[in-house]
């Protein structure tokens, strides 16, 4: 049972949460980018910080979630 769950998570979890981690910091560069490149336009502006903001909070879930299930498989004897 441990062995297949080790399967699941080397082969299906853990590419699957590098993908994530990688469209989050994507995204968070370009709303970055955009967020310096228009300058003092207030609406844009903001729109841009909080994809920003979501993007800082979708790659604090990506880095937490790799956390706890190396934690867990840890705990597990893995």
């Amino acid at each position: 049972m441990i062995t297949l769950l080790n399967k699941i998570i080397s082969v299906i979890i853990n590419p699957l949460i590098t993908i994530v981690l990688g469209l989050a910091v994507i995204y968070f560069l370009f709303m970055a980018f955009r967020f310096i490149r228009e300058g003092d336009n207030s609406e844009n502006r903001t729109q841009n910080a909080n994809g920003m903001l979501w993007g800082l909070i979708g790659i604090a879930i990506m880095v937490s979630t790799y956390g706890i299930i190396n934690f867990l498989l840890g705990v597990i004897g893995q």
